[in-house]
C-alpha cells in the first residue's frame, strides 16, 4: 500500500476545469464519500476493496459547479 501525494501535502492539486478553466477545489478522497462511515473505516479495508495504486481524489469547480474525479498516483 501506497502513501497518496495530495493526501498527505507532498503535492499541491492545482488542476482547472475542463469545461470552463476555472480553479477546481479538491474536496477529498472520493471513498470518503461511498456512505455515511466510509471516511471513518480503517484505510487499509477501503484499499483491500480498491485493489488499485492509486487514490481518487473528488475536485469541485467553483464557477460551473460541476465534479471530476482524478487519479492520484501513490508513491
Amino acid at each position: 500500500m501506497g502513501v497518496c501525494p495530495l493526501c498527505n501535502g507532498f503535492i499541491s492539486s492545482v488542476y482547472t476545469c475542463p469545461h470552463c478553466a476555472g480553479k477546481v477545489e479538491d474536496r477529498g478522497k472520493a471513498v470518503d464519500y461511498i456512505d455515511d462511515y466510509s471516511a471513518y473505516m480503517d484505510e487499509n479495508i477501503l484499499q483491500e476493496n480498491m485493489a488499485t495504486s492509486s487514490c481518487t481524489h473528488l475536485f469541485y469547480c467553483t464557477s460551473c459547479e460541476n465534479q471530476y474525479q482524478i487519479q492520484v498516483q501513490e508513491i
